[in-house]
């Protein structure tokens, strides 16, 4: 059970076992900050220069995802590769989340005013709206809709606060983002979210195929972080009964999650009927929320220590434990393949800080293996052994900074600073396809550029525009007729209206055949 009389943390500041968190904090500063003379200035080199990367290449992602409604809104696709026709509430929320410094405020609350429109008479939110025709879309698997979008859109509702400093945007859609909460099936005989075993359907967007029933982990997370936002907001408006309204149903949360604890793992279970099974994800988020106690907060941080190797893949993280895939499915996905066992970064953020309670070291290492595969591989929905789905997914570079945020914040990291990064850059030069590397990116490019490869003869090998005012190129490392580009040292130039520096230069390509990647699954 929860420490008696425990106060309700704050958000942002979620902070679960305080006491366990202060005991780790000098161990963070030994790994992290320099106390090793040898090694500790490295690492916080390569910290900061990692984060700066992974920035830099959120806010391109953040733009290729960047779409027109048809009524001129600006909305954004979960992927910037065109796969996903649709503007998804979650993904939109965990982008602003993790990454608030790639939109503008004022297209954040054109978007949510614009999602918010198709909220149906009887409060239900829109799970997604189709980009090309406007239309709300409301079910993915089953006949109700998903469990986590009005708690989504409570989330952009904090995000634009934050982003702001003023709650005007929830002042005029507090009632109806209240009647989307109300929406949401909670169980016979606790506070936490619940689907009827009978009538199955699917619940949080990032595990949607999973057919789980009863009382579910994710949902009722969601709910509780929406419930803190809520009380907040209230509060900041002067409506004190409702927000200590809002304070006594996220309490209600926190007393009944244990019912969900699998205590022979040391995880929670993802739900309490069909797939009972214990999930990484919901019990780092909620370590990440601060809902856990002490003893279950250590417990977790343990299990995703000791089983570090099987629970990740480069840097990236799968729903279920190693070997385990889910027992039931609405869609036939094979294991090893996208919820079934594919390794994602949308949740790295939550597993370092959950890691970062016993182990810095592992937390540390998880965010650079992450960098270092997006480096090599590019940015993808999810990844395993020769697979791939959906290059340039938006949450994958932007959610798991808002993870490493919080760690460094609480752990009082300061970083150093890099020097600026001055004119055009490219890696990785040499490119060598057989170390694992797929694509070269020129970063640091000015609007309106082009980036030409020319062969030693002076023939054009390849033409990239850089026409929507993204700071990045991404190459394949492929000629004008999409195919590899044979070894050989290649000259680049950058056309531009103005003038900048690393404009020109060499590129040597070592070698260009790396192992082919399978086509991602079809949605």
């Amino acid at each position: 059970m929860r420490t008696k009389g425990a106060a309700l943390p704050r958000v942002p500041h979620l902070c679960s076992a305080a006491r366990l968190a202060a005991g780790v904090v000098c161990a963070v500063i030994a790994c992290i900050s320099g106390s090793c003379a040898r090694t500790g200035s490295i690492d916080m080199q390569r910290l900061a220069r990692d984060i700066r990367w992974l920035e830099s290449r959120a806010r391109f992602t953040v733009n290729v995802c960047r779409r027109t409604a048809s009524d001129g809104t600006a909305v954004w696709s979960p992927d910037g590769s065109d796969h996903y026709q649709n503007f998804w509430v979650r993904d939109f929320a965990y982008m602003v989340e993790g990454f608030p410094d790639g939109f503008d405020a004022g297209e954040v609350r054109r978007a949510f005013e614009y999602l918010i429109a198709r909220q149906r008479p009887d409060g239900v939110m829109p799970d997604r709206v189709d980009i090309r025709t406007g239309e709300g879309i409301y079910t993915v698997y089953g006949p109700r809709p998903p469990m986590d979008n009005p708690q989504f859109m409570v989330k952009l509702a904090w995000e634009h606060f934050r982003m702001t400093g003023e709650p005007s945007l929830f002042v005029t859609y507090r009632d109806r983002l209240i009647r989307g909460m109300r929406t949401l099936r909670r169980s016979p005989n606790s506070a936490l979210l619940y689907v009827p075993p009978r009538t199955p359907h699917s619940t949080y967007g990032s595990l949607d195929i999973v057919h789980l029933s009863g009382e579910v982990l994710f949902c009722s997370l969601l709910y509780y972080e929406a419930a803190q936002y809520l009380s907040q907001l209230h509060e900041k408006i002067g409506m004190y009964p409702e927000a200590r309204q809002w304070s006594r149903e996220a309490r209600g949360i926190a007393q009944d999650l244990p019912r969900l604890w699998n205590d022979h793992i040391g995880l929670f279970n993802a739900a309490s009927v069909d797939c009972k099974q214990p999930e990484i994800w919901g019990s780092a988020f909620a370590v990440y929320l601060g809902i856990t106690t002490p003893e279950q907060t250590r417990r977790i941080s343990e299990f995703l220590v000791t089983n570090y190797h099987g629970m990740s893949k480069r840097g990236q993280v799968r729903h279920l434990p190693a070997g385990a895939h889910w027992e039931k499915l609405f869609y036939p996905e094979p294991p090893g393949q996208y919820q079934n066992g594919a390794f994602w970064a949308a949740p790295v953020g939550w597993v370092a800080y959950a890691l970062a309670k016993t182990s810095p070291p592992h937390a540390l290492r998880l965010f650079h293996d992450m960098v270092e595969d997006f480096r090599r591989n590019d940015v993808y929905e999810c990844i395993n052994d020769d697979y791939a789905n959906y290059r340039h997914y938006g949450e994958s570079p932007t959610l798991p900074l808002a993870g490493i945020r919080r760690i460094l914040a609480e752990h009082h990291i300061v970083l150093p600073r890099l020097p600026p990064a001055n004119g055009v850059q490219v890696s990785p030069n040499p490119f060598h396809a057989r170390t694992g590397y797929r694509y070269i990116t020129f970063d640091n490019l000015p609007p309106d550029s082009t980036v030409i490869i020319r062969t030693l003869r002076g023939r054009i090998a390849r033409r990239m525009d850089n026409r929507r005012g993204i700071n990045q190129i991404v190459w394949d490392v492929d000629n004008e007729a999409g195919r590899r580009l044979k070894p050989g040292v290649y000259h680049y130039s950058v056309a531009s209206p103005v003038k900048v520096r690393g404009s020109r230069g060499v590129i040597l390509v070592l070698s260009n055949n790396p192992r082919p990647i399978p086509p991602p699954r079809q949605p």
